[in-house]
Formats: C-alpha cells, sequence, structure tokens
C-alpha cells in the first residue's frame, strides 16, 4: 500500500510549479506522489501511475491551458472516477475547461491560486486538503466526484461516454473535444424530446444547451422541436429514444464493469485477449446506439451531428 494520501496529476510544463507544490505540501504534514519522484528506476510508468492513484484519498489535479490539453491528464482523471477518488482541482492558471473536462468537473469546488505560488496560498491549500481528509466522505464541505453531482439523464451519459469510450481512443485533443461537445447536445436534445413528450416543456420551448457550431442545420433549425412533424412519427421516435437510453445505461454499465476488471486483473494472456474483446465490443454496441439516436434527433430538430460516425469510425479502426 502506498503511503501517499495525494496524487498530483498535472502537465510537464507545469513542472516547476508542481515540484514546489510537492515540497510545500510535504512540509505541511501531507505526503504527495508525482511521478518526477516517486516512480523508482526500471519501475514500468504506467503500471506505477495506475498503483498511485488506486492507492491515493485525493486526486489533486493542476489545472492551466496545457494541462487541460493533456492526455495523459485526461486518463488520470478518468482512471481517479472509476476508483472513486475525491478530485480536488487547483487552478494554476485560468483556462476554458474543453467540453470533456468540463462535464467531469461539474459541481466540484476549486481552488484557485490564480498563478500566485506565494506562501499564504500553499498554506491554504494544505488546511483544506487537511480538513477533507479529516472530514467524513460524505460530509465533506469541499468536494466530491461527479457521480454525487450528476443533474440529468442527458449529463450523465455525456461524462460516461466520454470517460468510457472518448477519452481511451487515440484521438487529438481538439478531434475529442469537439465529438465530446455533439454527444453533450444530442443528449440534451433526446432528454428534452421526452420532456417534452411528458408534459414538462412546451413544443417551442428550446433545448437548453447551444447547437454546436460545426453541425449541419436544416434552414428551419432553432435549436426547437420541429413543427411540422406529425403526432405518429412523434410517439415512434419517443418509444425508441427511451428504449435507446435504457440500452445505453445497461452497455455502459457493462463496459465500466469490463474496464475495471482489465485495470486490476492478473490472468492469462488468453483471459486479457478475451477481456479486451469484450471491451471493444461494448464500445462498438455503445457508438452504434449513438448513431441511431443521432438520426432520430437529426429528424426531430433538424440538427445533423458528424461526431457519432467519427467516432464510430475510430472505434472500428481500434477494433481491427
Amino acid at each position: 500500500m502506498s503511503k501517499h494520501v495525494i496524487f498530483i496529476s498535472y502537465s510537464r510544463k507545469d513542472l516547476a510549479f508542481v515540484k514546489t507544490l510537492h515540497r510545500q505540501l510535504e512540509s505541511r504534514g501531507l505526503t504527495a506522489w508525482f511521478d518526477q519522484m516517486d516512480i523508482p528506476p526500471g519501475d514500468q510508468w504506467r503500471e506505477a501511475i495506475v498503483r498511485a492513484i488506486t492507492d491515493c484519498k485525493i486526486f489533486l489535479l493542476v489545472l492551466s491551458p496545457a494541462a487541460v490539453h493533456s492526455k495523459h491528464v485526461r486518463k488520470e482523471l478518468d482512471l481517479a472516477e472509476r476508483r472513486n477518488k475525491m478530485v480536488v482541482p487547483v487552478v494554476w492558471e485560468h483556462t476554458a475547461l474543453p467540453a470533456a473536462l468540463e462535464y467531469q468537473l461539474v459541481g466540484i469546488q476549486y481552488f484557485d491560486f490564480d498563478g500566485h505560488a506565494t506562501a499564504e496560498n500553499f498554506a491554504k491549500l494544505a488546511k483544506a486538503l487537511h480538513t477533507v481528509l479529516n472530514t467524513p466522505r460524505e460530509k465533506s464541505l469541499y468536494l466530491s466526484t461527479w457521480k454525487q453531482k450528476s443533474t440529468g439523464t442527458a449529463e450523465k451519459y455525456s461524462r460516461l461516454v466520454v470517460a468510457r469510450v472518448i477519452t481511451p481512443l487515440a484521438m487529438n485533443i481538439t478531434l475529442q473535444d469537439k465529438i465530446s461537445s455533439e454527444l453533450h447536445w444530442l443528449f440534451a436534445a433526446a432528454q428534452h424530446f421526452v420532456e417534452i413528450r411528458r408534459g414538462k416543456y412546451s413544443a417551442d420551448t428550446p433545448v437548453p444547451v447551444a447547437i454546436p457550431p460545426h453541425a449541419k442545420k436544416h434552414p428551419r433549425a432553432n435549436n426547437r422541436l420541429l413543427s411540422n412533424i406529425d403526432d405518429f412519427s412523434l410517439r415512434m421516435a419517443e418509444g425508441q429514444i427511451i428504449s435507446l437510453f435504457k440500452q445505453l445505461r445497461t452497455y455502459l454499465q457493462n463496459l465500466t464493469f469490463e474496464v475495471n476488471r482489465e485495470i486490476g486483473a492478473d490472468g492469462t494472456a488468453e483471459d486479457a485477449i478475451i477481456r479486451r474483446n469484450s471491451i471493444k465490443a461494448q464500445r462498438q454496441i455503445i457508438v452504434e446506439r449513438i448513431r441511431r439516436m443521432a438520426k432520430l434527433v437529426r429528424d426531430l430538430y433538424g440538427v445533423a451531428l458528424p461526431g457519432p460516425d467519427t467516432l464510430g469510425d475510430y472505434v472500428d479502426m481500434m477494433s481491427n
């Protein structure tokens, strides 16, 4: 078992600050892990990262323009979420959050350095971390994971697909964020339609998420349900979308189970191959359901999204 209670996730471009952060936390009685200090010679880097995140109590995420575009940072955050770790975002330099990170960090309080590595800021952060460590998780005034903060169906599915399907794929950050923003709107629009059918909203109420700027729009598309759809088609679409949400929930649960088994499993080489194939199959099924939903929503709102097809191509490529 690791002696470290804090895992520091960061971009290499912020190494100077992180070295200071590590030293300051240790001097204030907090044991913190980061890869420049704590991977012994010859140790496997990826395995050491997984062990350190698994063993930590707090996942300290150093945010900066470089960090939000780092694939390694995103993978580490994804693993921390799977392990249900308490995530503490520390803003070193202010930056806009890409959609994928915004979903994962919504509802979580931040500690803001605002670019100033002062003794006062380090002392305040250390005090907050000590408070978190000495307060029962369910009563903490500071932070909890997004699983406890989720506010709706659309948000939940967006985050799960980002964490379980998009993040592990070998795509560049710009494309990853583009697809993530499309899925955010897609699930919001699908949920919006279901809520209209249930009488929660009127048909002229707009989707609460802006249409992605790169989406292809019908001339009459205005982020509202199209007005010329007959009732039979609406009823058919409602049943199909509700069914797709249920299927996605089941397959995302299965995928989460398989990924967690892969992370912690030893087993034989044959067992590893079986697990990998199962994970690939689950991802392909999930993307296929997302593509079906995108077609239904396109007909309802007049908005065509290229992202689900692109995501499908990547998943197929990774599966070959």
